[in-house]
């Protein structure tokens, strides 16, 4: 697959076996992250998974 190839970003997860993976967001959404984004990095190896985000999205979206 080449660069110009990868449209979506769970391809790029699908891509190889990361060892470590940082995100950053603002807008966090923890149920899509941990039902899709997780599932395919821990299925393609990956182990160390790291967010940066907004403290305030995180607390509003543990509050909705």
């Amino acid at each position: 697959m080449t660069d110009h190839e990868m449209k979506n970003p769970l391809d790029l997860a699908k891509a190889a076996p990361w060892s470590s993976v940082l995100f950053t967001t603002y807008a966090l959404s923890l149920s899509f992250f941990e039902s899709v984004v997780i599932d395919a990095l821990i299925r393609g190896s990956g182990r160390n998974l790291n967010i940066i985000s907004d403290p305030d999205d995180v607390r509003a979206g543990l509050d909705a």
